[in-house]
């Protein structure tokens, strides 16, 4: 149960805590990548498993409009062609959470990108200890799947002892499309 309160998220470019969460930065080329920047993949990153789409983003992120070196300001998001996970660890990251605030994980995704076949299956966001699943069926454009936003997303109930965000996609067929992944501390406007 939360207090009622209502109100809208609202992200600041400087508020990010997550590294390449627009997929902006790797390793290779967009078809043929080697490496997914800041993320860890329980996958060989090549182009069996992953390609880098320019044709169908949800937006240019703050560090693309920056005009990133390695991109040339250019937009990206992140096709997976099979069951998977890609982690951050926020110790690696050297970043340490306030126990007093809420916080907000989430990110873009699609199953219906032009010229790729539709994706079902079911994708999962962890943070630490909570999670939060969609089945990919029958949605069209993008979509948005944040942690469910309650008492839970307070440090002290998630925390665990080596913290990870995690997104896990279990692919039953088709290619689903990661973009505008988002982690940070909720506060009032």
């Amino acid at each position: 149960a939360g207090s009622g309160a209502r109100g809208e998220l609202v992200g600041h470019a400087g508020d990010e805590i997550l590294r390449n969460a627009s997929f902006q930065v790797f390793g290779g080329t967009k078809t043929v990548p080697t490496d997914i920047t800041n993320w860890v993949s329980s996958l060989t990153v090549n182009d069996t498993n992953y390609q880098f789409l320019t044709t169908d983003t949800f937006r240019t992120s703050p560090e693309e409009a920056q005009n990133s070196p390695s991109t040339g300001g250019t937009p990206y998001s992140l096709q997976i062609n099979a069951t998977g996970t890609l982690t951050q660890k926020l110790r690696t990251l050297g970043v340490s959470l306030s126990p007093d605030v809420p916080y907000v994980f989430g990110c873009r995704w699609r199953r219906d990108s032009a010229g790729l076949t539709a994706a079902a299956g079911t994708l999962r966001l962890s943070m630490g200890s909570k999670n939060t699943d969609v089945v990919a069926a029958a949605q069209t454009g993008w979509q948005t799947l944040v942690v469910v936003m309650d008492n839970n997303t307070w440090m002290r109930q998630f925390d665990t002892n080596d913290l990870q965000l995690v997104l896990n996609w279990t692919r039953t067929t088709g290619q689903l499309v990661l973009d505008a992944v988002f982690f940070g501390p909720m506060t009032r406007f």
